[in-house]
């Protein structure tokens, strides 16, 4: 075979990749033939070809690529042995009292790895707006699985980020607990740990500055906040091709714009999110495209810009029934709602708004249904609405339980005819927000 490629030109064998640009040039071609292509080369081009026609392989590859952004980990038997094996460790452990838990893992090798690490700190972030006391726990945990983490086996710089984002995670859940001294001690220490282990940036340091940007943001430290997201996005892109990870720089992206919409720049806002949307996700990830969605067409009605808005909502349909989540569906509709009021179909967001709410708390999502509540009673209910609404927060606040905030349980008492007034409504939404998390 290779006599044949020496005899035949390359000229004569080359085709119009204008019209295809995705097909190997017959340089590459030639070289992988003839086993003469490097492993840059190999995997930039030959790899994706190949899979781009097989729609099996191509979502295992997606499936590995997410386990490896979980794991941030570029080595394939730390992200693909551990990552996988790390769920089962957790459902061990999950049941055990918390000093149990941190004894098994420093005291036993097989707790010890990378990939229960970071499991343990991703599900302490997701935790700290809903349970930050448990998000404590799971940081605190995965902290002291990171100091018995074997800095020989797994590169000792690498084990120093790691530790720092474990600190900064604790540091988070502290936030929402409300131990704000503690917090700003561990994103210090964060802050140490990375200079001790002389760390040349990247994804983990990215993430520790994305957690602190969150913080600002709650914070209304607007400009801190978007100063840390930019550095976070320049952090997350300033690496390897292969070790780009769009998904979290859309979630940057994404921060920066409700950061931006927060503290009025709006126009800047709204290019932060279309920029956000406009990443290549993946089909894997359909939840954050439609959360950023959501995001920009509230920012297009918040900018008076409702025909847009309602031209973005048509275009965003067939996503949220492709994500197939009900819950996600729910709150697209709640979108719809705060359109149709934007358009000036006030009757169709009522309708909309307290079948909203009702679904909610039929999945046992109060939080959720409590915002769509909340949204119905801005509206300024006409004489008709108020029952329906008085109703709807009588079911739903003794639900909230004990997430409900003293201002809402201290409301529950209130005249029945008058129990949520717009003006209460809006005090009730802005302490809602600062006292749960949202998705960014």
């Amino acid at each position: 075979m290779s006599s044949k490629l020496q005899t035949v030109p390359l000229e004569a064998m080359k085709v119009d990749t204008r019209r295809d640009p995705g097909h190997l040039s017959p340089e590459t071609m030639a070289s992988l033939i003839t086993g003469g292509l490097g492993l840059e080369e190999l995997l930039d081009q030959v790899v994706p070809h190949l899979l781009a026609h097989c729609p099996v392989c191509l979502e295992t590859e997606e499936k590995v690529e997410e386990l490896q952004r979980e794991v941030r980990h570029w080595n394939d038997i730390v992200f693909e042995h551990e990552g996988s094996q790390a769920p089962e460790l957790w459902r061990r452990l999950e049941a055990l009292p918390h000093a149990e838990q941190v004894r098994r893992v420093e005291e036993q090798k097989n707790l010890q790895t990378w990939g229960l690490c970071r499991l343990l700190q991703r599900k302490s972030v997701e935790a700290a707006g809903a349970d930050a006391a448990r998000a404590v726990q799971l940081a605190e945990l995965a902290a002291r699985a990171s100091v018995a983490l074997d800095d020989v086996f797994y590169d000792r710089q690498w084990v120093g980020e790691l530790q720092a984002l474990c600190l900064a995670s604790r540091g988070y859940a502290r936030w929402w607990l409300g131990e704000r001294q503690g917090a700003g001690r561990d994103f210090a220490a964060a802050d140490a740990r990375l200079v001790e282990c002389n760390t040349g940036g990247g994804l983990i340091v990215a993430e520790i500055l994305y957690l602190e940007a969150g913080v600002r943001r709650h914070e209304k430290r607007f400009p801190e906040a978007v100063a840390l997201l930019d550095r976070a996005y320049d952090e997350a892109m300033d690496v390897a091709p292969r070790e780009r990870d769009p998904h979290f720089a859309a979630q940057i992206l994404a921060r920066k714009g409700c950061c931006l919409l927060e503290s009025g720049g709006g126009e800047q806002a709204i290019g932060c999110l279309r920029q956000a949307a406009g990443l290549p996700v993946g089909r894997r990830s359909a939840k954050l495209r439609l959360s950023i969605l959501r995001r920009l067409i509230l920012g297009l009605v918040e900018l008076g810009q409702s025909d847009a808005a309602a031209a973005l909502l048509w275009q965003t349909q067939d996503l949220a029934a492709q994500a197939g989540d009900e819950t996600e569906q729910l709150r697209m509709r709640r979108v719809e709602a705060r359109v149709a009021l934007a358009l000036g179909e006030r009757s169709s967001a009522e309708e909309i708004l307290v079948e909203v709410a009702r679904e909610f708390l039929r999945l046992g999502l109060p939080r959720e249904a409590a915002a769509a509540m909340l949204d119905f009673a801005t509206l300024e209910p006409q004489e008709g609405s108020r029952a329906r609404l008085a109703q709807l927060a009588e079911d739903i606040m003794p639900a909230l339980g004990s997430a409900t905030i003293p201002a809402a349980r201290r409301n529950r008492n209130a005249d029945k005819k008058r129990r949520l007034t717009p003006a209460l409504a809006r005090r009730l939404a802005g302490r809602l927000r600062r006292h749960w998390a949202d998705e960014w």
